[in-house]
C-alpha cells in the first residue's frame, strides 16, 4: 500500500530531488504548480523565520500586498522596486508618508531626484465640452446647422470614410464650379476655462481640383466669424489637428467651411473641444509671489531658470498681447509680438 501511495504521488504530484511539483513531473523549480493555487492565510517571501520586522519582505495577507524595504527611521516603509530590485529606481514611501522618486530618504512630502515633466493644454486630460463623432441617425447632429454658401450642396453624413465608429461628416459636390458650405456647432460655454483646444480628425484627397477645410469661431450670434485655420493640401489619410481657441466666452460657436471643386471631398470626424483650468493663474503660466522657478538649472536671481524650454509648434495666435512668443508651425521660427505686429526672432 505504501508503494502504491508513493507511485501515485510520483505520477500526479511529482516529487524529485529537484523540487516538488503539482502537475509538472518532473518539477522545474523547487515548487512548481501548474494551475491555480489557493493560500487561505498569508504568503511571505524573503522573510527570516521568527523576524517580526523584516527589512525586505513581500507579504500577501488576505489579498493585500505589503512590501517593506529599507525603513530609514525604524518604522514601516514601502517601495515600488524596479526590475533590478533597487527601490531608488522607482517610488519609495518612508515611515512618515514622505514620497521619494529616485531616493530612499526623501526630505519633503515629494522628493524627486532627476527630471520631471508637467503637461497641460493639449497634453492634459481637460474637461470635454464638446464631443461629436457624427454617429447619430440624423444629420446634422442636434443643435448643429449646415448651410450652403456658394454653388450647391451642404454637409452630409458619410458611411464610406470615417476615423472611428462607422460615420463621419462629409462635404462633396461634383461640380465644375466651386461649391462651399458651412457646418456650425451649437453654442458652447467656455467662460469658466482659462484655455481651450479644438481637436479634429479630417482628410481630403486631391483630384482635378482643390478641396479644402477652413475653421472659424464666433462669440456672438450676430458677430463676425474669425479665422482659425485653413487646410488646403493633399491629406490622403486621417490626421488630427489641435487648434487653440482664443477669446473664450459663454457663447462660442465653431464653424467648419468645406470647399469642393471637382475633387474627392472633405471628411471631418471626432470633433472635440476641451477646456483647461478654472482659476488663477491663467493659461499655462506659473504664478509665484516670491522666489524663483528652478526647472533643471541652478537657481539664480532670475525668476525662472530653465535648462530646456520646449514650445509646441502652433499657428499664429489670435488676439495677441505685447510680449507674446510662439513657435510657428509653418515657418519653424520663433516669433514675438511687439504690440502691433509679429516679428521673427531669427
Amino acid at each position: 500500500m505504501k508503494r502504491l501511495t508513493i507511485l501515485l504521488l510520483t505520477l500526479f504530484v511529482g516529487v524529485s530531488f529537484a523540487g516538488f511539483g503539482i502537475g509538472p513531473n518532473p518539477p522545474a523549480y523547487e515548487l512548481d504548480v501548474e494551475g491555480d493555487a489557493r493560500i487561505q492565510d498569508s504568503l511571505k517571501i524573503g522573510v527570516v523565520p521568527d523576524d517580526p520586522a523584516p527589512d525586505s519582505a513581500l507579504t500577501i495577507i488576505n489579498g493585500v500586498i505589503h512590501k517593506a524595504a529599507f525603513p530609514s527611521g525604524g518604522g514601516d516603509a514601502h517601495s515600488l522596486d524596479a526590475v533590478d530590485g533597487n527601490p531608488v529606481d522607482v517610488v519609495y514611501v518612508d515611515e512618515v508618508g514622505d514620497v521619494g522618486i529616485g531616493i530612499t530618504s526623501p526630505t519633503a512630502k515629494l522628493d524627486v531626484r532627476g527630471s520631471a515633466m508637467f503637461k497641460s493644454g493639449a497634453g492634459g486630460p481637460g474637461a470635454i465640452v464638446l464631443s461629436e463623432g457624427f454617429e447619430g441617425t440624423s444629420f446634422p447632429p442636434a443643435g448643429w446647422t449646415t448651410t450652403n454658401l456658394v454653388g450647391s450642396g451642404t454637409w452630409d453624413q458619410s458611411n464610406i470614410e470615417y476615423h472611428t465608429g462607422s460615420k463621419s461628416a462629409f462635404f462633396y459636390q461634383m461640380d465644375m464650379d466651386p461649391c462651399r458650405a458651412e457646418l456650425v456647432t451649437y453654442s458652447l460655454d467656455l467662460s469658466s476655462y482659462n484655455t481651450a483646444n479644438l481637436f479634429i480628425w479630417h482628410k481630403q484627397e486631391l483630384g482635378f481640383g482643390l478641396d479644402s477645410l477652413r475653421v472659424y469661431y464666433c462669440t456672438s450670434a450676430v458677430g463676425r466669424w474669425v479665422f482659425l485655420a485653413n487646410y488646403n493640401t493633399d491629406i490622403p489619410d486621417w490626421i488630427e489637428e489641435v487648434i487653440p481657441l482664443p477669446d473664450l466666452s459663454g457663447d462660442y460657436w465653431i464653424r467648419f467651411v468645406g470647399y469642393s471643386n471637382w475633387n474627392g471631398g472633405v471628411f471631418l470626424d471626432d470633433v472635440t473641444v476641451k477646456g483647461y483650468g478654472t482659476g488663477s493663474p491663467t493659461g499655462n503660466e506659473v504664478e509665484i509671489a516670491e522666489g524663483n522657478i528652478d526647472a533643471g538649472g541652478i537657481v539664480t536671481a532670475a525668476k525662472a531658470n530653465v535648462s530646456l524650454l520646449r514650445l509646441i509648434p502652433s499657428i499664429t495666435p489670435i488676439a495677441p498681447q505685447a510680449g507674446d512668443i510662439y513657435f510657428d508651425s509653418g515657418t519653424n521660427k520663433l516669433r514675438a509680438y511687439n504690440g502691433s505686429s509679429w516679428h521673427d526672432l531669427w
